[in-house]
């Protein structure tokens, strides 16, 4: 924000709300151009999508690069792409993970997803779902390589495994009898 400022931030947060809007449409398109539409109107109808859109987070982000996902696997699926565009996936979910660490969940579910395409034999399905776990793989051990070298944690997100809420509240000493009744 510092560099263009809160009107930057607005014009990037909206061009993302436009890009999530038409990815809703188009899933909802496969059903009919009629379910395309309801689901965009209920989509703009959610108060929750107006706050979300309008706050610079990674919820925003996460959002709208799972739904251009989305839009991304059922033109494969319906596609028959190539198996070179598995490797396109997993540098997605990579980029997903590097968002939100969360999405890393991401991996195994879409390892599956070759497993349902029904116009390729068994050998496509092998070859497709190791191509993508061997990018997404490869990815995040560099990038938890490079935490390693630059931070001295191997993992994709620095904060650790997990965190806890609270933590320097409680664990860390300053809730304290000491400190009066109000920190008991």
């Amino acid at each position: 924000l510092t560099t263009g400022g809160v009107i930057l931030g607005e014009i990037v947060m909206a061009v993302l709300f436009v890009a999530t809007l038409l990815s809703v449409y188009h899933v909802a398109r496969h059903w009919g151009q009629t379910a395309g539409f309801v689901a965009a109107f209920l989509f703009l109808a959610c108060p929750a999508n107006g706050w979300l859109y309008h706050v610079v987070c990674t919820e925003a982000l996460l959002s709208c690069g799972f739904m251009i996902w989305i839009v991304f696997i059922m033109r494969t699926y319906f596609a028959g792409s190539p198996a070179w565009v598995f490797a396109l996936h997993g540098l997605v979910v990579f980029m997903l993970v590097l968002i939100r660490p969360a999405a890393q969940l991401y991996v195994p579910l879409f390892a599956i997803f070759p497993w349902i395409l029904p116009q390729i034999s068994w050998k496509g399905k092998i070859q497709r779902t190791l191509l993508f776990l061997s990018v997404t793989i490869a990815l995040m051990l560099s990038y938890s390589t490079y935490n390693s070298v630059r931070y001295g944690d191997f993992t994709i997100s620095r904060t650790g495994a997990f965190h806890i809420p609270f933590y320097r509240l409680f664990l860390d000493g300053l809730i304290r009898p000491e400190n009066g009744p109000a920190s008991k």
